[in-house]
C-alpha cells in the first residue's frame, strides 16, 4: 500500500511501523491513535505528509472491504446466533450496505469524471480508490494480502485463538473469485455494484440453505425490490422485463408448492422471484433451466449412492443460486442464442 502511495517502505521498516502502530492501537483510547503514529513515522520517514495520509487511509479502506466481505461469508453461521429478528435484519442490512459502499469506493477509482478531481473532498477519495484498485486486484499483491493474513493467524481467531473452521475460508474464496468475475464481466459501472450485491447475496443463501435448509425472508424480500429498482436505474433490463421475471418465477414456484402439497417451499419461490428481479425473465428461464437440470442429476446421484432417501429433503436454493449466476453472466446471451433458432 505504502509503496503505490509513493511511500516505498522496506518489509522490515513496514513490519515495525506496523508493529509500534497496533500497540499504540491498544493503549490509546482510540484505534486511530494507532494510525496516527503510523502517519507520523511514514511522514517522518521522508514520503511527506500526502503520501502518508494516503496510506494510512488506503490501509484502512482494504481492511473494511475485507471485513465486510469476512462478515458475509460468515453469516451462514453468524445468522443462527442472532435470536432477535430484528438483530438479524440489521445485521444484514448494515452489511451488505457495507459491502456495497466498499464496491462504490473501488469503482470510484475507475471513472474519469472531471467534478471528482474539482472538488477537494471528492479529489482525495478518488486518488485514494485510484491507489486501492492496483493493490487489491494486482496478481502479485491482491492474493498475498488475504493469504498473509490467514497465515499470520496460524488458522485462528485472532481475538479468541479458536480455530478457524476451513469453510469460512472457502466462502471468502467463492466471493472474492465472484466478484472478480462480475469485475471482468462488467467493469468500473453501476452493473457491478449490482451483480456484486447479487452474487454475495446467492452465496450466503447457498450456504444457510446447505446448512439449515432455511432461505431467509430478509434477504429475498428486500432483494425483490433492490432487483426491481437496480433495474430501473441502470437498464440492465427493462422494468417490465424485472416485474415479468418476478411473476414468472413466483407463479411458477407457487404452483409447485401446492400442487406438491408443501415438497418446495417458500423461500424458493421468495429466491426465484428475486432472481427474476435481478436478471429479467429472459435470463431468469436459463437460470431455472440449469436449477433444475443441476438439482435433477444431484439428486439421482445421491438416490443412487444411497446418501439420502426418497423422502429425505434436498434443498433446492444452492441450486437456484448456482443457476441464478450463471443467469446473471450468460442468461441473455444463452436466451438470444436459443431463440434466434427459431427465428425470433
Amino acid at each position: 500500500v505504502s509503496a503505490e502511495c509513493g511511500a516505498p517502505l522496506g518489509i522490515m521498516q513496514a513490519t515495525r511501523f506496523n508493529l509500534i502502530g497496533a500497540f499504540f492501537n491498544q493503549t490509546l483510547p482510540s484505534s486511530i491513535g494507532g494510525d496516527a503514529v503510523r502517519l507520523w513515522l511514514v511522514a517522518r520517514g521522508g514520503a511527506g505528509w500526502r503520501a502518508a495520509t494516503y496510506s494510512i487511509f488506503v490501509d484502512r479502506a482494504i481492511g473494511l472491504i475485507a471485513l465486510a466481505i469476512m462478515i458475509v461469508a460468515t453469516l451462514p453461521w453468524t445468522y443462527q446466533l442472532i435470536a432477535d429478528a430484528n438483530g438479524r435484519s440489521a445485521l444484514l442490512l448494515v452489511d451488505f450496505a457495507a459491502l456495497a459502499a466498499g464496491l462504490g469506493f473501488l469503482v470510484l477509482g475507475r471513472l474519469q469524471w472531471p467534478w471528482l478531481k474539482r472538488w477537494w473532498v471528492t479529489h482525495h477519495i478518488h486518488a485514494c480508490s485510484v491507489i486501492a484498485n492496483p493493490v487489491i486486484f494486482s496478481r502479485d499483491r491482491g492474493p498475498k494480502i488475504a493469504v498473509l493474513s490467514f497465515l499470520v493467524l496460524h488458522g485462528r481467531c485472532r481475538s479468541c485463538r479458536a480455530p478457524i473452521s476451513w469453510r469460512y475460508p472457502v466462502v471468502e474464496i467463492v466471493n472474492a473469485v465472484a466478484l472478480v468475475s462480475a469485475y471482468v464481466a462488467f467493469g468500473p459501472t453501476a452493473e457491478f455494484l449490482v451483480a456484486g450485491v447479487l452474487l454475495a447475496a446467492l452465496i450466503v443463501v447457498m450456504a444457510i440453505d446447505l446448512q439449515l435448509q432455511l432461505i431467509p425472508d430478509v434477504i429475498t424480500i428486500p432483494g425483490i425490490v433492490v432487483g426491481l429498482l437496480a433495474n430501473i436505474v441502470t437498464g440492465h433490463v427493462s422494468w417490465l422485463e424485472s416485474l415479468i421475471g418476478i411473476v414468472v418465477a413466483g407463479g411458477l414456484f407457487l404452483t409447485i408448492i401446492l400442487a406438491s402439497g408443501g415438497g418446495m417451499g417458500g423461500g424458493d419461490m421468495k429466491l426465484g422471484a428475486m432472481l427474476g428481479a435481478f436478471l429479467g425473465w429472459k435470463a431468469l428461464l436459463f437460470a431455472l433451466f440449469v436449477a433444475i437440470v443441476l438439482g435433477g442429476v444431484v439428486a439421482i446421484a445421491l438416490l443412487s449412492l444411497r446418501l439420502r432417501g426418497r423422502k429425505d429433503p434436498v434443498p433446492f436454493g444452492p441450486f437456484l443460486a448456482i443457476g441464478g449466476a450463471m443467469g446473471l453472466f450468460w442468461g441473455t446471451r444463452v436466451f438470444a442464442w436459443y431463440a434466434g433458432g427459431f427465428g425470433l
